[in-house]
């Protein structure tokens, strides 16, 4: 065998091992070690390179590592007020050439969808949704298409998986952001129909007289505990009174400023109550929540005045830092029959001369007939 052939057989040898090891899953799915330079020094290991020679995003997990399994976070997130989904697009089974642009608009058209469903899902405030908001204003989707495609987008390489995937952000607040939508178009279902589906503020939308600005030192947030009840939170809650009266809702609000921040945030950390605020400017009051209507928040009567006093604070200045963090809880309802209560052994029933428990004797038997 000449020389030529031997060289040919084991360039093409090494070849072959090389191509097997980058496609199989056990040897690419494994990250390299960190690199120690000296005692207490470590380098990060380099970024691995996928099949196609691009640099894999390391957010976003293949298919073959242990984030894969994880379970994907829902896409509206109301502690941070956004809706974050993921379009996928690609075919890692073709062996036609497939344009990189094209893949990445597949994308993007993808993840729009996605984003689409997620919108109609979100809560407007009790009793409605933003799918029946738009049932009754067909304007409604033409500025849900327009804040869909201003959303920022954000593409990745492909990965192991010849996957390209885009992360599209809807955000609640801003000029063009699902709030400004829904307060331009779902003001009035109809032009003819009196009824809003939100407050109005150029109408004063309770019957209790609001107070004078409150003295003493300002409080820029107001903090509602509502972690031990069922509160589920939505774009537009309500905060009512004891008697049923409306105190206050965002789209109160005058002027374009509403758009440009939130006013009432939620969160599931108490220690968020307290971050980035003095303690004199941080306010508790007492509510709670009906039990019928998980969206919609009971002020106590003797937190009314000082509520109502922050809140046309915050009407009067929207851009001055004043908000109402609401603190809830994740916990499930437990499905199932609730267990029977028994009294005590020994005790015997109100008003009655037998023990308690139905009557029946210890032993188990019938009671005996007169």
């Amino acid at each position: 065998m000449s020389p030529r052939v031997i060289l040919l057989t084991l360039l093409f040898a090494s070849l072959w091992t090389a191509a097997a090891g980058a496609t199989d899953p056990a040897t690419a799915a494994r990250p390299l070690p960190p690199l120690t330079e000296g005692p207490g020094t470590a380098i990060p290991a380099p970024p691995r390179a996928t099949t196609a020679g691009r640099l894999r995003h390391p957010d976003v997990p293949t298919a073959y590592s242990p984030a894969a399994l994880l379970p994907a976070p829902p896409p509206v997130d109301f502690d941070r007020q956004i809706v974050t989904v993921w379009g996928l697009a690609g075919q890692p089974w073709s062996t036609e050439a497939v344009s990189f642009e094209d893949e990445r608009a597949r994308a993007w058209m993808h993840a729009l969808h996605q984003a689409y469903e997620a919108l109609l899902e979100i809560p407007l405030m009790e009793g409605i949704t933003v799918r029946q908001a738009l049932q009754m204003n067909a304007g409604l989707k033409e500025r849900l298409g327009m804040v869909l495609l201003s959303a920022r987008r954000t593409f990745y390489e492909p990965d192991q998986t010849g996957l390209v995937r885009c992360r599209l952000e809807v955000p609640f607040s801003g000029p063009v952001s699902l709030r400004s939508a829904l307060y331009l178009a779902a003001l009035r279902p109809q032009p003819q129909e009196p009824l809003a589906l939100l407050a109005s503020w150029s109408v004063l939308a309770t019957a209790t007289p609001l107070p004078d600005l409150a003295s003493g030192p300002a409080v820029t947030r107001l903090v509602l505990d509502l972690r031990r009840t069922g509160f589920e939170p939505s774009l537009f809650p309500r905060f009512f009174s004891e008697h049923g009266h409306l105190l206050f809702q965002e789209a109160q609000i005058p002027g374009p400023e509403r758009f440009s921040r939130p006013a009432i945030r939620f969160t599931q950390d108490i220690a968020v109550a307290t971050a980035g605020k003095p303690a004199g400017e941080i306010a508790y009051l007492d509510a709670r929540v009906a039990p019928l209507a998980h969206r919609d928040v009971t002020i106590a009567a003797a937190e009314e005045s000082l509520f109502l006093a922050f809140c046309r604070r915050l009407a009067a200045e929207p851009l001055g830092g004043h908000e109402i963090l609401i603190v809830h809880g994740n916990r499930r309802f437990e499905g199932g029959r609730l267990p029977r209560s028994a009294a005590p052994t020994g005790e015997k029933a109100a008003g009655t001369g037998q023990p308690a428990g139905g009557g029946r004797p210890a032993g188990g038997g019938t009671r005996p007939r007169r």
